[in-house]
């Protein structure tokens, strides 16, 4: 994960919690372009408004710890030239962590939140279809009605309870310095984690970097889509990285079978490299790529499935983040 932390100085007024000179707001709606509704008033995207407490002396002179840093002049709590404590308007300075979303994934000075594209690198912000995904990372940019439905960069320390790991022998994945990991390299048993996400038409895209191999000589990194538990073992669409000892290929597969649908050749799968692994299905049409080299493939199998799933096969991995888009439309 790239973490862009952005911390903003404000002047709180902290009789009624709103920023000085700030527009009141209830939503994003009531702000200008760049700004969001924090706590009543409109601030810049990537703003943190933080609260305080501060003791002082004199008339409301002082210092203090709390949530943020800010000046400010008024009228605080307090007899004569002694120390009081209270809240006011009070001059004072803190230091301290505001609470907010500063996450930016990619670097690209956007925060996730408010990023057409969190996980891929567009300072530019285009968006030629106009449906707020942006064409870095579009599935269809020609095409309206596409929407992000989950973006999560893995910034956490505990798995969410929802997800569900799948395998025949131990499943060892976790979270760690913003990223997903998986550690499990048991020759000939596949780790999949599964995300519930009710839509059956998605794009999915991860960038994933491999950690180690096992000795075995053929080994994959998995993309599923429409994907489901089928007795401990993953069944539905994935799009595969694998690499069989002696080349690489991008893959649409239809498990558990597991039957090819289309394949193309890649470079070769190397440890501490970086991948960008998209897939996406609509219909009958499944698409996959590996860092944009594309491999297509039909069926008809599954209509639907329980979620999207990240998984490995004899290598251990990690991935940056995970964005799952549902689609309005066919494929192009």
């Amino acid at each position: 994960m790239r973490l862009t932390a952005v911390v903003a100085v404000a002047l709180l007024a902290l009789a009624d919690c709103r920023l000085i000179g700030a527009l009141p707001c209830a939503s994003d709606d009531d702000c200008p372009f760049g700004q969001a509704c924090v706590g009543a008033a409109c601030l810049a995207a990537n703003a943190v408004v933080a609260e305080g407490e501060g003791e002082g002396e004199g008339e409301g002179e002082g210092e203090g710890e709390g949530e943020g840093e800010g000046e400010g002049e008024g009228e605080g709590e307090g007899e004569g030239e002694g120390e009081g404590e209270g809240e006011g308007e009070g001059e004072g300075e803190g230091e301290g962590e505001g609470e907010g979303d500063v996450n930016d994934e990619d670097a690209d000075g956007f925060l996730n939140g408010a990023d057409t594209c969190p996980g891929i690198a567009d300072p530019l912000q285009l968006d030629g279809d106009g449906d707020g995904v942006g064409d870095a990372c579009d599935p269809r940019p020609s095409a309206t009605g596409d929407v992000l439905i989950l973006f999560d960069g893995f910034n956490g320390d505990v798995l969410d309870p929802s997800w569900l790991q799948v395998g025949p022998g131990p499943v060892q994945w976790w979270l760690g310095s913003g990223h997903l990991f998986q550690s499990e390299l048991a020759e000939g048993d596949d780790s999949y984690l599964v995300f519930p996400i009710a839509a059956a038409d998605v794009a999915v895209e991860t960038r994933v970097s491999v950690l180690q191999f096992s000795t075995a000589v053929s080994r994959n990194l998995y993309l599923g889509l429409r994907a489901f538990d089928s007795g401990g073992s993953m069944a539905g669409y994935t799009c595969s990285g694998r690499d069989d000892g002696a080349a690489s290929n991008v893959q649409a597969f239809e498990q558990p079978a597991p039957v090819s649908l289309g394949a193309a050749p890649v470079p070769r799968l190397a440890i501490a490299t970086s991948y960008l692994l998209t897939g996406a299905i609509s219909g009958v049409t499944m698409a996959c790529g590996w860092d944009g080299i594309p491999a297509t493939g039909t069926s008809a199998t599954y209509a639907s499935g329980d979620g999207v799933a990240l998984g490995t096969l004899r290598l251990s991995a990690a991935f940056d983040y995970l964005a799952v888009y549902a689609l309005g439309g066919p494929l192009p």
